[in-house]
């Protein structure tokens, strides 16, 4: 019989690069931008994100940093649409659930 199996590393990328892509996200917990999470791998990604899998069915934990003078319920509803998106349509998993905890707000200077 086939099989084919996804690294937990490969969904963490995929989650970390769709929050990190939204306007308004700073980073993931820990710092992680989206130019970092290309360049350094789903190993740090550990940090701001965890996975529970059962079956085909994924929830998801995610931990953000935003940016100063966006609207945390826009932009927290925005990250759960973009990763469950990309879960769904790249991984064909179905989403349980893509929980946000805002862990810190970047305030500019200006603010």
């Amino acid at each position: 019989m086939n099989s084919v199996q996804i690294a937990d590393d490969v969904i963490l990328s995929i989650i970390g690069v769709s929050a990190t892509k939204v306007k308004g996200v700073k980073a993931l917990n820990g710092g992680l931008t989206d130019s970092i999470i290309t360049s350094i791998g789903a190993q740090a990604l550990k940090r701001g994100i965890k996975i529970e899998i059962k079956d085909n069915t994924i929830e998801v934990f995610l931990s953000i940093i935003l940016e100063s003078g966006y609207n945390a319920m826009q932009i927290s509803t925005e990250v759960q649409d973009r990763v469950k998106e990309s879960i769904e349509s790249m991984l064909d998993f179905t989403v349980k659930a893509v929980n946000i905890k805002i862990v810190d707000i970047d305030l500019d200077e200006n603010y």
